[in-house]
C-alpha cells in the first residue's frame, strides 16, 4: 500500500509538470527584453557577441533600467547586483551562439517558470 501511494503521488507530480507547459506568448516580458538585449549587443562587434563573459557585463550593465519588470526579470534570471539566483549562464551562452530568444526563454522557464508570471504593465488611454 505504502508503495501505491508514494507511486501515485508521484505520477500525479509528474502530470502537474507536464501540463504546465512552456507558451512565447505568455512569456512577454523575457522574449522583449531579450530581443531588445540582442538588438543592443548587435551593435556590438562580433567578438563580444560570441563570447559570454563579455555577454554577461552587457547583461549587467542593460539590467540597470528604470523599467520595474524588465529589473524584475534581470532579477531572476542572476543579472543584478541583489540576485538570489545563478542562472545568468543560461542566457549570456545561448546568446553567445545565438540560440533565438524564444528557445533561451523556454529554457529559463524549464528552470523556473515565473520567468513567464512577469507581464509589463498596460497602458490606458484617457482620451
Amino acid at each position: 500500500f505504502n508503495f501505491t501511494m508514494k507511486f501515485l503521488v508521484v505520477l500525479i507530480g509528474l502530470v502537474c509538470v507536464a501540463t504546465a507547459k512552456y507558451d512565447p506568448e505568455k512569456c512577454e516580458v523575457c522574449i522583449t527584453f531579450l530581443n531588445k538585449f540582442r538588438s543592443h549587443l548587435n551593435t556590438l562587434p562580433t567578438e563580444t557577441q560570441k563570447n559570454p563573459d563579455k555577454i554577461e557585463a552587457e547583461l549587467r550593465k542593460s539590467c540597470k533600467t528604470k523599467q520595474p519588470k524588465d529589473e524584475r526579470f534581470c532579477w531572476y534570471v542572476g543579472a543584478t547586483e541583489t540576485s538570489a539566483t545563478g542562472m545568468i549562464q543560461t542566457v549570456t551562452k545561448p546568446l553567445s551562439f545565438f540560440k533565438p530568444i524564444e528557445k533561451i526563454c523556454g529554457d529559463l522557464y524549464k528552470k523556473d517558470n515565473q520567468i513567464c508570471d512577469l507581464k509589463y504593465e498596460k497602458q490606458i488611454d484617457l482620451k
